[in-house]
């Protein structure tokens, strides 16, 4: 009985202790929570203010803490129900940072969730709260700010996924808080545009353009107003519910009265705008701009502006009055006799401005726009732009004045001395270089090439050459017949250039010209002679896939005699040359009479060749060229195989009978897949992407590699194999008439002088070419 009794007096005790325990234990302070949360200890935070709640604390800071630590953690419904606790328990006196930024966290979650229809229910909540503190303006300004940026930003989205229903919606939303922001207004215009609601965005473009200050923004609005309302004329509608903004009336009824061409009218209500904005005609000119195509391009809306506005954008007025006579003859018509003489009073009477002198070519362009040029155009245009530089011969625009006389002589009327005169006016007078490519045109078209050469020279001299006009100089050079001097000159550029362009221009000029004479070869005051040369080509040509024995060739033949005259005086040389062949001749270069005799055929030329100090030249002759035949050889054997190897196509070529000296030419083509590799590797790359080749021995094996195109069936590739053989006897014998022998023709040459032949040089050309064949 005892030991009982002490048992229940010992577990008394027990929960009497554990009572005083508890209730002697610590309440959770603030400062604990701000400490654990300073220290982004988040889960100790949560713990901490979950205890003193429990505690019965009562301070509203112990739920923002919760919330934001719920946030920090990503749990943001936790957050939210904790922040929303915070924010209806607040003194909204005291504390405005963790107001703000309570919200702003619930916010940013609502935002992250796109979710806009959460955001305006705890803005609305947020804001009653609000209502119910003082002084808390600044408070709601942020919060307005935010709500704004946020609806907005959740608008952004929708509009670029194309939602242009919903955006419109939320833009309306985060309108309500900034009502001011007129971007937004013309975006929500944008979105009922975009859902062809085109009467509702045309609203909202009035309603931005009616709260813009400046003229330049309301026109913005306007003009994207105009475009919605055009088609239906709603001008006197919405002309109504401007009556609050006076620019935004007016300009709808001048609209109007645009569409229905009483432009004097809509210009005279402008001009009245013009002058209480003080836009002095920007108003008019976009609104003029904007509705030019509307018009169909009438020159008449342009006309009646530039009538009251003549100092205003005359030269883009012109412009547009000009691409409208360009692209309709009955425009043009209509500017030449209608509008030009109306004008040409206007701009009399506005002479003296330097904007109608800055543009005079543009007037001269104007009277004539529509009619081809031709002579009497020309002509028409030199009188005026002769008079106005007589009348205004110190104007800064004389020196293009003169330009555009020039290029009307030398273009139409072909008058080189005319334009030579003028364009030396340019380049000596005012100091245009860059008239003097047009002056080194005319030069040369009067065959005054010592002053081209002299005027190029200098040009070269100077510092600061561009590429491209370098690229001129050389050109002239060469047209000057100082074949040297230019190409030396184009091929210095072609040697620096990265421009392939330009390489293109310059491959095409110099494949005309090789050198006929030797360096070292003098050309003295005393020297005139005269290099003689013989070519003869074989070209053999298929589009079978090989030349064995078996298999059938075109062939042709060519043969060409070439005179070069070299001399220090640039002269001419006559000369008559007679050919004759025992084979038919189907056609010569350049073109002259063929005749059958009973055991040949003739034909003779008449030649005036120049004499040059100039080694490299272009050929001066007659060339003989030979009937088409169907024939088999045997000089060479090539054979085009094609095989599949795994995913990839290997196209063969093998060769025998080469002889020392052979080229070979391979293309391969894209057509028949992606190129991987070569073997051997080629030499150089030749033209248009060529690989070339030299082989050493009288058999010779090319495997190309490639990805094939799809269905691809076999390819075989363009094949050129060529050899060329020269040789040079030296004569130095004076004559004045003279024989050579070439394989199928006999040359004579009768010179109408007696002068030395220096040397015969012979050339003969062998080329085999396999057309390329792919097969799908």
């Amino acid at each position: 009985m005892r030991k009982i009794f002490s048992s229940v007096i010992a577990f008394g005790l027990v929960i009497l202790l554990a009572e005083i325990s508890s209730s002697q234990e610590a309440k959770i302070s603030l400062r604990d929570v701000i400490g654990a949360f300073g220290k982004n200890e988040f889960d100790r935070t949560i713990e901490l203010c979950d205890k003193a709640i429990k505690q019965g604390a009562t301070e509203p800071e112990f739920y923002y803490y919760l919330g934001s630590a719920y946030a920090k953690i990503q749990k943001n419904n936790e957050a939210i129900q904790s922040l929303r606790t915070f924010l209806s328990k607040a003194d909204y006196t005291k504390n405005a940072w963790l107001l703000r930024s309570s919200f702003q966290t619930i916010i940013s979650i609502h935002r992250t969730n796109n979710d806009y229809p959460a955001v305006i229910e705890d803005g609305n909540l947020f804001f009653r709260n609000l209502k119910e503190g003082k002084d808390t303006g600044q408070l709601e300004t942020f919060a307005k700010n935010l709500m704004f940026e946020t609806l907005r930003d959740l608008g952004n989205q929708k509009y670029n996924e194309k939602d242009y229903k919903q955006a419109s919606n939320i833009y309306k939303m985060a309108i309500e808080f900034r009502p001011d922001d007129l971007v937004l207004l013309e975006k929500i215009a944008i979105c009922y545009k975009n859902l062809n609601e085109q009467e509702t965005a045309a609203e909202y473009y009035l309603m931005a353009a009616m709260k813009w200050k400046a003229w330049s923004s309301k026109m913005v609005s306007l003009l994207s107003m105009l475009e919605l309302i055009w088609e239906k004329d709603k001008f006197d509608e919405f002309a109504k519910k401007a009556e609050a903004d006076e620019i935004s009336k007016n300009v709808i009824i001048a609209a109007g009265m645009i569409k229905k061409k009483n432009y004097k009218d809509a210009f005279s209500i402008l001009n009245n705008i013009e002058k209480n904005a003080g836009s002095n005609g920007s108003i008019s000119y976009r609104i003029a701009n904007a509705l030019y195509s509307k018009m169909n391009s009438d020159p008449y809306l342009i006309y009646h502006f530039m009538a009251v506005f003549p100092e205003y954008n005359f030269s883009s007025c012109i412009d547009m009055l000009m691409n409208s006579g360009r692209m309709d003859p009955e425009k043009a018509r209509i500017i030449r006799d209608e509008i030009f003489p109306r004008l040409a009073q206007l701009i009399e009477e506005k002479k003296d401005s330097s904007s109608i002198r800055n543009i005079y070519i543009k007037i001269v362009d104007l009277k004539f726009i529509g009619i081809p040029e031709n002579r009497e155009t020309a002509e028409g245009k030199i009188k005026m732009l002769r008079e106005f530089r007589e009348k205004y011969p110190d104007d800064p625009s004389v020196p293009e004045i003169i330009r555009k006389e020039a290029s009307l002589y030398v273009d139409i009327l072909s008058d080189y001395q005319k334009g030579k005169e003028l364009y030396g006016i340019l380049v000596k007078k005012f100091g245009k270089k860059n008239a003097i490519p047009q002056l080194a045109k005319c030069l040369i078209n009067l065959g005054e090439f010592d002053d081209v050469y002299g005027l190029i020279k200098d040009f070269l001299s100077e510092k600061d050459v561009s590429e491209y006009s370098k690229f001129q100089a050389g050109q002239f050079l060469v047209q000057a017949n100082f074949f040297d001097e230019g190409i030396k000159v184009l091929k210095e550029i072609d040697a620096m250039t990265k421009n392939k362009w330009l390489k293109q221009q310059i491959k095409d000029i110099l494949k005309d010209f090789r050198q006929y004479l030797k360096d070292d070869i003098p050309v003295d005051t005393e020297s005139k002679f005269i290099v003689l040369n013989v070519k003869s080509e074989k070209y053999y040509f298929t589009n079978f896939v090989s030349i064995t024995a078996d298999s059938p060739v075109l062939f042709q033949e060519r043969e060409r005699l070439e005179v070069i005259p070299f001399s220090q005086k640039r002269q001419y040389i006559f000369c008559n040359v007679t050919c004759k062949s025992s084979e038919e001749i189907s056609l010569t270069e350049p073109y002259t009479m063929i005749f059958k005799c009973p055991d040949c055929y003739t034909v003779s030329l008449k030649s005036k060749i120049p004499f040059s100090p100039d080694r490299w030249r272009k050929s001066e002759g007659i060339s003989l060229i030979y009937p088409w035949k169907d024939i088999r050889t045997e000089s060479i054997k090539v054979i085009r195989s094609y095989n599949v190897e795994g995913n990839y196509g290997v196209s063969t070529i093998d060769f025998e009978k080469l002889e020392p000296g052979t080229k070979i030419e391979v293309v391969f083509s894209t057509r028949a897949g992606k190129f991987s590799d070569v073997t051997p590797e080629s030499s150089e790359a030749g033209p248009g992407g060529a690989m070339v080749f030299y082989p050493q021995n009288d058999k010779f094996q090319i495997i190309i590699k490639f990805e094939p195109v799809p269905e691809l069936l076999a390819y075989y590739p363009r094949v050129r194999i060529s050899k060329e053989v020269s040789s040079e006897k030296i004569l130095n014998t004076t004559v004045d008439e003279f024989s050579l022998k070439g394989i199928n023709a006999e040359f004579h040459i009768d010179f109408d002088s007696q002068l030395k032949i220096y040397s015969i040089s012979t050339r003969q050309e062998i080329l085999y070419e396999i057309d390329e064949k792919i097969d799908i």
